[in-house]
C-alpha cells in the first residue's frame, strides 16, 4: 500500500495491490497524510472482513472519505451507501426489460416460446401502476422495491375497494421482475 500526494494535487492518494484483486487507487480527498493514513488502516479492516464489494464500489461510485466515516461510525450505515450506489434505477432497467419482453427472441422459460403481446401489455401497466405510487417514479432504485412497500400497496388498493386480482397480478410481476434483477449481473434479461 502507498500514500502519496500526486505533484499537481495537494490531495493525498491511497493505492493498494493485494493478491486476487486488481490494483485500486483512492483519492481520500484531504491534505492530512494522518488521515489518508487512517483511510488506508479502513481499506485493510475491509479487506481483512471480506468486504471487496465495498472495495470494487469505491473505487468507481463512492469516496473513500465517506466509507471510512460510515465503517468508523456505523458500518450498517456503510451497507445502506453501498446498497444506495449499488442499485439501479428503475425506469431505464424496467423499458429495456420490456423492451426485450416485446421482441420475438425473447421466450418464455416455461413455455419455450414467445411472448403475447397481452403479457407485456399487462407487465407494461402493472409497473405503470407501481411507478404512480412511488415516492421518486420511475427514478425510484430497486432498492425502493420492498416487501413492506409490495405489502402496503396491495393493502392500499384494498383500502380504496380496488379488486384483488389487478393487484395481486402487479406485485407477483414486479415481485418476479425485482427478484431475477437482483439475481442477474448482466442484460438482457433473463428472468
Amino acid at each position: 500500500m502507498t500514500i502519496y500526494r500526486r505533484p499537481e494535487s495537494s490531495r493525498y492518494v491511497v493505492e493498494v495491490r493485494w493478491q486476487g484483486l486488481p490494483r485500486l487507487k483512492f483519492s481520500t480527498g484531504t491534505t492530512s497524510k494522518s488521515r489518508a493514513g487512517a483511510m488506508e488502516r479502513t481499506l485493510h479492516a475491509l479487506r481483512d472482513a471480506g468486504r471487496f464489494d465495498v472495495l470494487r464500489l469505491g473505487e468507481r461510485k463512492l469516496r473513500l472519505a465517506d466509507v471510512h466515516e460510515d465503517y468508523q461510525r456505523d458500518p450498517a450505515a456503510l451497507q445502506q451507501r453501498v446498497a444506495t450506489v449499488a442499485s439501479p434505477v428503475l425506469g431505464p432497467l424496467v423499458d429495456a426489460w420490456l423492451a426485450w419482453l416485446e421482441s420475438p427472441a425473447a421466450l418464455s422459460s416455461r413455455t419455450r416460446r414467445p411472448f403475447s403481446p397481452r403479457t407485456a401489455y399487462r407487465y407494461r401497466e402493472s409497473w405503470q401502476r407501481l411507478f404512480r405510487v412511488l415516492a421518486k417514479g420511475r427514478d425510484a432504485t430497486l432498492a425502493d422495491i420492498t416487501k413492506g412497500f409490495i405489502a402496503e400497496f396491495r393493502e392500499a388498493r384494498r383500502r380504496r375497494g380496488q379488486q384483488a386480482p389487478p393487484s395481486i397480478g402487479t406485485c407477483a410481476r414486479c415481485r418476479r421482475f425485482v427478484a431475477g434483477a437482483r439475481r442477474s449481473a448482466s442484460l438482457p434479461f433473463r428472468l
